[in-house]
């Protein structure tokens, strides 16, 4: 099925940047994504998915903790140039 969405600029870029770096196609991206956050308490197998399916929802399923752990950390607020310097160093 064919559906149109509006989502924030930054955000399209970031799922399209990271399903590059995973191999994945846009499409079977957010596919994985939408059903881990639909059925968060079912395995894959459970939903008969196939191998390959899995394989993406999983990869999903990582990408989403991973983002959710990063909203979670504490702002970080103006930093100088001798601060930023350290931050990265």
């Amino acid at each position: 099925m064919r559906t149109t969405i509006d989502l924030p600029d930054a955000l399209y870029r970031e799922a399209k940047a990271t399903a590059a770096s995973r191999g994945l196609k846009l499409k079977d991206f957010f596919t994985a994504a939408l059903r881990a956050a639909l059925h968060p308490t079912s395995t894959p197998t459970q939903a008969g998915m196939s191998p390959e399916e899995i394989h993406r929802q999983r990869m999903a399923e990582h990408f989403l903790r991973m983002d959710e752990a990063r909203t979670q950390q504490e702002p970080v607020g103006p930093l100088d140039r001798d601060s930023l310097h350290e931050r990265h160093a």
